[in-house]
Order: structure tokens, then sequence, then C-alpha cells
């Protein structure tokens, strides 16, 4: 579990507008001291409406850094950066699953700022990440829940070749998975 957590820790990559890199090692450079901040401004009721009880009613500066502190409990949060102005646009949240016969299952989560939505940031971060996942950490599977009515997301993922695995009624969640080919 070690190499897992370290792993995930060091996943930094870069796309042409994007750096993706975790909060832990952004803490670890003492590039931290405003993510609070940002994830005030970021998680508006709008982009955090369908998303889990955690991630609302987040409405002050220590509620921003108490939540900053749980994500990073639960998984490994990236930050999705602007490469130019090194603006914080959103996150990317990592739960390691258990390993399949094939390597390292995961689950994903994503959110972006309302200000950063429609300008392709979802489509570049998440080629990046499959990028990083084939290449880097050795990943068999991704899999990503949204909410059922957030079409654009659902449609992101099925032009990323992200396949329908399952769906929660109740929780009105459908699952989507990304299988890594071994050739591939």
């Amino acid at each position: 579990m070690a190499h897992l957590d370290n792993l995930l820790k060091n996943c930094d990559f870069q796309t042409s507008r994007l750096r993706v890199w975790s909060l832990a090692a952004a803490s670890e450079a003492g590039e931290e001291s405003e993510v609070a901040g940002t994830a005030l401004d970021l998680l508006s009721p709008e982009v955090v409406k369908a998303l889990p009880g955690e991630f609302q009613g987040i409405s002050t500066l220590a509620a921003a850094s108490a939540w900053l502190e749980t994500m990073q409990r639960q998984c490994q949060l990236l930050l999705i950066q602007a490469r130019e102005s090194r603006e914080i646009l959103g996150f990317i949240f990592l739960y390691p699953d258990e390993a399949g016969p094939a390597g390292l299952n995961l689950h994903l989560g994503y959110l972006l700022g309302k200000a950063y939505w429609g300008r392709g940031y979802g489509k570049e971060f998440l080629q990046g990440l499959l990028h990083w996942c084939r290449t880097t950490a050795g990943v068999s599977k991704l899999t990503a829940g949204v909410e059922q009515d957030n079409q654009p997301s659902i449609k992101l993922l099925q032009r990323l070749d992200f396949k329908l695995a399952h769906q929660e009624p109740e929780l009105k969640t459908r699952f989507y998975e990304y299988k890594f080919s071994r050739g591939a």
C-alpha cells in the first residue's frame, strides 16, 4: 500500500494548457497556501449540487480547509492548474480500489469551477490522466461515477471511450469504466 500511496502522491503530468499534480506534493513544495481559498471559490452550490454530502455547504475558509484535510485522508487529491497563470481550475479525486489481475483499479472523481466549464479543460485533463495511468501508474481500470443528469460529463466520458458499467437509480448515479488494454 505504501508503494501505491507514493505512486499516487507523485502523480504529476502536463498537457498543453494544464498541470495536474497532487496536493500532497504541492504542500511539500510550499505551494498550498492559497488552495483553501481557491477551494472555497470552486465549491460553489452549482458546481457541487450533485456531489456527495462532504462537498456541500462549504462557505467559509475554515470549512474549505477542513474539507481539504478530509479529502486528503479519503483519496489522492490532485490539483488541476493552468500552466501559465498557475491558477487552480479544479480537482481530481483518485480512490484506490483493489488491484485486479492486470493492475491497479482506481475510482475517479473530478470537478471544475463553473468559470472553466465548456472550455475543453475536462477533456484535456482526462486525456492527460488516461495517458499517465497507462504509461506510469500501471492502472488497469478507471471507474467514474456521474450524476445521471450531468449530460456534459456523461458525454465527455463517452467520447473518451468510458463505457457504462452500471447504474444506481436510487442514487441517480451512473458508473462508467475505462479499461486499459495491456498492449496500449
